[in-house]
């Protein structure tokens, strides 16, 4: 697939609260900001307040809330950005959207998405 990188810049919204849950808490933004970008999970760039951070972008189905999400999730970071301001710069595309049936297997993805990122 030809890749080509996006920028989306949004304000991050409040989500379901299951970070703590999945193992990687998101920064969620409106999914109309990705309309353009093919479905799928993405490395990527974050700039807040002029700093900037690794992360993963998810665009497409969340099978928890049951509706499409732009989700970032920023590799190290651990703060409350609610409200805030972000801009996000995909880098590289990883894989397509996968539908979950249930916590369990959204957390062993989350995982292996994340050990990946982190190499």
């Amino acid at each position: 697939m030809l890749f080509l990188s996006q920028l989306i810049t949004g304000k991050v919204q409040p989500g379901l609260n299951k970070g703590k849950d999945t193992g990687a808490r998101t920064a969620n933004l409106d999914p109309i900001l990705a309309k353009d970008l093919p479905r799928g999970l993405y490395s990527c760039k974050v700039q807040i307040e002029k700093k900037e951070y690794n992360g993963l972008l998810y665009y497409g189905y969340n099978s928890l809330r049951k509706i499409d999400c732009l989700e970032i999730h920023i590799l190290d970071f651990n703060e409350d950005i609610y409200g805030k301001i972000i801009t996000v710069t995909t880098k590289k595309f990883i894989r397509s959207e996968k539908i979950f049936q249930n916590i369990e297997s959204l957390k062993k993805q989350i995982a292996e998405d994340l050990k990946d990122a982190k190499k």
